[in-house]
């Protein structure tokens, strides 16, 4: 009877794990795909991305373009991170 709760659970444990691993792959995706997209549309299109920048330091945003890149590349970094460690426990289980 014990081993059966354990299989249910392990399965159950294994069905989360697999779920987390696909929403924080699909976010790293598509925070890559941010990073990329924003800078290329410095490098593109440059008067574009300056009303855009102009737009929101006029809204109080004050942070760098280069702290901007920086704090999403650590965003994506943490999520890679989250990534392989469900990825690492799902095969546990």
């Amino acid at each position: 009877m014990k081993e059966k709760k354990l299989k249910k659970s392990a399965r159950f444990i294994s069905i989360l794990l697999n779920i987390g691993c696909i929403i924080f792959g699909v976010m790293s995706a598509l925070l890559f795909a941010g990073i990329i997209v924003i800078a290329c549309a410095k490098l593109f299109s440059s008067e574009m991305f300056l009303e855009a920048w102009g737009t929101a330091i006029k809204a109080g945003q004050v942070l760098s373009f280069g702290q901007c890149v920086f704090f999403f590349i650590c965003c994506l970094g943490e999520f890679i991170c989250i990534f392989l460690a469900l990825y690492n426990a799902k095969r546990i289980f």
